[in-house]
């Protein structure tokens, strides 16, 4: 398969619009923050999918909805750093419990949609915990995962082959927001912008919410979430 036409399917979570992304290659699935979608278990089915190697980007809820009922489908090993492994066991620290802050900014047709997947009391568990930087080969692709705090504490950017799943690192249509618990602009600013900066503008970004996109196109984006967004310096 030519590395630069890989397909990634995109699949948004109801209401909070986090983005879920699977890669299929020989019956096995490559899947970035898991959500409830009927349509990507079609999919997965339909390619005779069995398991799947599953990265969250970070612990919170809107991107772990998905863990436990991927679970119940196909074999999974659900891979993460250490800080997010020890917070997606807790309702409270994933953010489950407090569903409202998930939904500030959203219209109330979001709301009311997104309360169809509300469970205040969920958890998961990871099996795999990834270090500060780790690399590693999937299907004859590249990966490699890489510590980026300052939206949450267990942050991570993911480096498929020459694309970039970032999490809420960088997402489409507003700043990077570091004011929830756990969350630092300082940290941001000085461990994980560097890391996308040094990229190339050609970098294809699957944000964590919003349209994937070059990275040239999305770096007016990474300002602190209230900034006025400009040329993003």
């Amino acid at each position: 398969m030519d590395k630069e036409k890989i397909p990634v399917h995109r699949f948004p979570m109801p209401g909070i619009n986090s983005n879920m992304y699977i890669i299929i290659e020989d019956n096995e699935a490559f899947i970035v923050d898991p959500n409830i979608n009927g349509n990507a278990l079609g999919l997965l089915k339909e390619n005779g999918v069995q398991s799947a190697a599953v990265v969250i980007t970070h612990e919170h809820y809107d991107h772990i909805s998905g863990v436990n009922w991927l679970r119940e489908s196909i074999d999974c090993t659900v891979m993460c750093s250490r800080d997010a492994a020890d917070a997606v066991t807790d309702s409270s620290r994933n953010f489950a419990k407090f569903w409202d802050v998930l939904m500030m900014g959203k219209t109330p047709e979001e709301i009311k949609t997104g309360l169809k997947v509300k469970d205040e009391n969920y958890t998961c568990r990871a099996d795999e915990i990834l270090q500060n930087e780790k690399e590693w080969q999937w299907k004859g692709h590249s990966v490699r995962v890489r510590a980026a705090p300052g939206h949450s504490k267990g942050g991570i950017l993911i480096s498929f082959d020459n694309i970039l799943f970032s999490g809420d690192n960088l997402v489409n249509g507003f700043g990077v927001i570091c004011r929830l618990p756990g969350g630092k602009w300082k940290i941001y600013e000085t461990e994980t912008l560097p890391l996308i900066q040094r990229m190339s503008d050609d970098v294809m970004v699957y944000p964590g919410h919003g349209e994937p996109d070059k990275l040239g196109n999305l770096r007016k984006y990474l300002v602190k979430f209230g900034q006025e967004v400009g040329d993003g310096k």
